[in-house]
């Protein structure tokens, strides 16, 4: 039976129910007791809006956490329920931003992960309301919503930190944020958010004063120069040279997944049995050798593609480069050349060869990556289409994309960077 149309964001409403949950369930003494059915009820309703809409990956996430609370309750009958949620929250965290982690660097090594690329803020913002839901149960129960007595135990410092950054991911995930805020509001963005934080630390400090390990401080210095480091100033231009400001904000999960670590292995886990401990270290030492493996496979291809040497041909007064032979460019899957420093995905499509800018310009994806479905190459991060014509995109979307002049001589395939045949539209 088909549904009728569901007006209202879906998105909007189910911030809103997830919100109003924070709000009651954690705070009110009646509905602490009954915590567990309540948060099941919320996340099958959350399945529901989204089932209307037929958003699958959030129906699913919502069903799959419901899950976990209904297995926690069922598992440890003894407990209370304000436990039972606030710990079950916190292990689905835990969870979740690891398989958010995991996404970016498995998706470059196998094409089966790459399909939830496109979903992983989706990951991301439930591993942020999971992370919310912990605290809003711990400062209530624990601390008697005090955040001077909540910093007065170190562990909860990093804990905070934490989500403090997912904080800042989670409320700059959207397009629109990521297509229209200029790099000059990210500088305020990022050197705003940098005072707060550091403002945090001070004080911090000064509750904390006694407490503090010298590990802890060298960990917390360590975070507001890698902060620095990172921001969109003069020098990470020399560093980050092709990432915009979001991406710049967003590289801040670091911080974000240390800080969990130091806050989980110092407030519980250096205090459970073998088996527990070597689950968590496995863990973090699958996110760190993965991230390691990617930045070494992308070190390795920029390396190879530096050392390819490249023929030049005059072709009707203008500059061309070979790319490669026809017969080593199959149909319909995308190469990526790299010529004067300039990233290309080139395709071969209904008997003609087509050459693109390999940068999506939303969050930079590699377009050689994408399929072509219906006359236009996907982005395979979140599926921006471009036209295989002109690189423009679909009527009444203004994205598109630098579109090369591509020629076949003598059995091989050449690229002009100089004529650029949208630039009048797009822009080179």
């Amino acid at each position: 039976m088909k549904l009728p149309p569901f007006r209202i964001n879906h998105v909007i409403v189910s911030l809103f129910i997830t919100f109003v949950y924070l709000i009651f369930v954690p705070h009110v003494p009646l509905f602490q007791q009954y915590a567990v059915m309540i948060t099941i009820g919320t996340l099958v309703a959350l399945a529901l809006i989204a089932r209307r809409v037929n958003a699958w990956v959030d129906v699913s996430i919502a069903l799959l956490l419901a899950l976990g609370f209904l297995v926690a309750r069922l598992v440890f009958r003894s407990v209370d329920d304000a436990s039972i949620v606030f710990r079950t929250a916190a292990i689905l965290a835990f969870v979740f931003l690891h398989f958010t982690l995991f996404i970016g660097p498995w998706a470059r090594l196998t094409p089966e992960f790459l399909r939830f690329y496109k979903h992983r803020r989706h990951f991301g913002v439930a591993t942020f309301l999971l992370v919310l839901t912990h605290s809003s149960f711990i400062i209530d129960l624990y601390f008697e919503f005090s955040i001077h007595n909540a910093f007065q135990a170190v562990f909860i410092f990093f804990g905070f930190t934490a989500s403090f950054i997912m904080f800042l991911l989670a409320m700059t995930s959207w397009d629109y944020v990521q297509k229209h805020v200029s790099l000059v509001s990210w500088k305020v963005i990022h050197t705003a958010t940098f005072l707060v934080y550091g403002g945090f630390v001070v004080y911090f400090f000064t509750v904390a004063q006694g407490l503090i390990q010298t590990w802890q401080k060298m960990l917390l210095a360590s975070f507001l120069i890698f902060w620095l480091l990172v921001a969109p100033w003069s020098l990470p231009k020399k560093i980050l040279h092709r990432v915009n400001g979001w991406k710049q904000l967003h590289i801040l999960i670091y911080i974000g997944y240390v800080s969990t670590i130091a806050h989980i292995w110092t407030g519980t886990a250096q205090n459970q049995g073998p088996l527990l401990q070597a689950l968590f270290w496995t863990f973090v030492v699958g996110v760190v050798a993965s991230h390691a493996h990617g930045w070494l496979l992308m070190w390795q291809q920029w390396r190879a593609r530096k050392r390819v040497p490249r023929e030049v041909m005059e072709i009707n007064g203008s500059t061309y480069y070979l790319l490669d032979r026809v017969e080593n460019l199959q149909a319909g899957v995308g190469r990526r050349f790299d010529i004067q420093g300039t990233p290309l995905a080139t395709f071969l499509h209904d008997g003609r060869f087509f050459t693109l800018s390999n940068v999506c310009p939303h969050q930079g994806g590699p377009i050689s990556q994408g399929e072509i479905v219906n006359g236009y190459v996907e982005c395979p991060w979140h599926r921006y289409q471009f036209s295989v014509q002109n690189g423009l995109g679909p009527p009444g979307f203004a994205d598109c994309i630098a579109y090369y002049d591509t020629q076949v001589q003598n059995g091989a395939v050449y690229v002009s960077l100089e004529r650029v045949q949208n630039k009048d539209q797009c822009g080179k």
